[in-house]
């Protein structure tokens, strides 16, 4: 991710409209805030869906591909309308304790493997750092010495209960699995980017690496996601590199609701007059 922000145009104060996966997920592909498209409050649907980014795409003659790893991001919901293929690798039984990172890859390079000669949406959703996080072998980050209870990691209900308990060392430890999950998502981030250069489509490809949402580690005492409203939450990346994309630092204050629009003008398609943004990320 380091290497990819070096080649491209990095923002650096951009927010979420949510703290949570499925109305952030939803306001990114729509531009549109999650009160607007039904997904205010705990509402489980997307109203309005074909109106999102896949479906003007896929009505330009895109081939539009998602493949995800969370479950709150099921098709059930609504956020997968305008997609051709919508997959979800995620291991049921499993979540959120298994990786899944990895099986998003391999699944988005199938797809990478289904481009022709026309234009393509690939959006692969890598959702380890979410949960439950432990070290991954050949990412491990923690002290050796260290041999608390949070040695191997905790599930989140344990690590919420032991809250008032934890010493600095275990914080520490707490840090260092999450660094250790996220440094795995990012390797297989960078296989995905190999990808897309053996199969001689990343020179034409315009990429876009954000999130929907932060994560607490008890900043403020709270811990993972949809609990407050503070930067760590909703502060959010946004890297985006291609054709036409001037490497560089954008300091102009955005949300990911701009980010739907902005990639409309940059490949020219129109927005429906009533769903038409004046705010755009500037480039």
């Amino acid at each position: 991710m380091d290497a990819l922000a070096l080649g491209g145009l990095r923002f650096d104060d951009v927010v979420t409209p949510s703290p949570w996966s499925r109305p952030a997920f939803a306001a990114l592909l729509s531009g549109r805030y999650p009160s607007r498209i039904g997904m205010g409050g705990e509402a489980e649907r997307l109203s309005g869906g074909e109106l999102g980014l896949a479906s003007l795409m896929a009505a330009e003659g895109y081939r539009t591909w998602a493949v995800l790893s969370h479950p709150f991001l099921d098709p059930t919901s609504g956020v997968g309308e305008g997609f051709e293929a919508f997959r979800l690798v995620v291991d049921h039984d499993r979540w959120p304790s298994s990786l899944s990172a990895a099986r998003v890859t391999d699944a988005a390079l199938e797809q990478l493997d289904e481009v022709a000669d026309g234009p393509f949406l690939l959006l692969a959703h890598y959702a380890d750092p979410l949960h439950d996080w432990a070290p991954v072998q050949g990412f491990e980050f923690g002290d050796p010495r260290y041999t608390g209870a949070l040695e191997g990691g905790l599930g989140m209900g344990d690590l919420l209960r032991g809250r008032q308990t934890w010493k600095e060392a275990d914080l520490a430890q707490l840090r260092a699995h999450y660094d250790s999950e996220l440094a795995y998502v990012d390797a297989q981030v960078g296989r995905l980017l190999a990808g897309l250069t053996d199969r001689g489509l990343r020179a034409n490809t315009l990429i876009v690496l954000t999130s929907t949402h932060g994560m607490q580690l008890f900043d403020h005492g709270g811990l993972g996601d949809s609990q407050s409203l503070h930067d760590e939450l909703i502060h959010v990346p946004l890297l985006l590199s291609g054709p036409g994309v001037d490497p560089g630092l954008n300091e102009v204050a955005a949300s990911l609701i701009d980010l739907a629009p902005t990639l409309c003008a940059y490949l020219d398609l129109e927005l429906p007059r009533s769903e038409a943004h004046t705010s755009e990320l500037q480039s």
